[in-house]
């Protein structure tokens, strides 16, 4: 079972600040949009990899490459927080090679009891999800279309709202987003 990594929080947050950046824009271009209660990022365990340690400092093209040598596309979407719930406990109740599957998730998130998601707050609390919250959800491309064939997954995608088409600038956002 892939544990989750300093790699795999640092990815999943990159495109959850990737996320939280456009929504002001979503908000402005897509009227109407609910509230979200907070955002997050989810990223496919098999999906990056690091063969080479990195050197501190700027992240290039080679890098990202390097890191997520498939797919490099994220889609954006918005989900209540039952689909999400469902949605997770589905992907770890997912069995792949007789292994139970573990997705990278941002450091904003935390797993209980019974795949239950707690998301911490501004007020770093940590909290389980609003069942009618809607959160702001920047999914890993093999994550985004259900790579996996996950049936809560595949519900909550039908039920989200897709904010935007699938990003396949994966790298302009890793530049910019991935810490030093």
């Amino acid at each position: 079972e892939k544990e989750r990594s300093l790699l795999g929080i640092r990815l999943t947050d990159a495109i959850r600040h990737w996320a939280l950046d456009s929504w002001p824009e979503l908000q402005t271009t897509q009227p109407g949009l609910p509230q979200i209660e907070g955002a997050l990022g989810l990223f496919n365990s098999g999906s990056y990899r690091l063969i080479e340690p990195i050197e501190a400092g700027k992240l290039t093209y080679g890098h990202v490459i390097q890191m997520m040598p498939f797919d490099r596309s994220w889609g954006l979407v918005l989900f209540k927080g039952s689909d999400l719930q469902a949605a997770f406990a589905g992907l770890r109740r997912n069995q792949q090679h007789n292994r139970v599957f573990t997705p990278q998730f941002s450091s904003n998130l935390r797993e209980a009891d019974n795949y239950q998601l707690l998301i911490q707050g501004a007020d770093e609390l940590w909290t389980p999800l609003k069942p009618d919250g809607y959160y702001l959800a920047a999914l890993e491309g093999w994550i985004d279309i259900n790579g996996f064939k996950v049936p809560e997954l595949e519900t909550a995608l039908k039920n989200g709202i897709r904010l935007k088409p699938r990003i396949h600038r994966a790298h302009m956002i890793m530049e910019k987003y991935f810490p030093e």
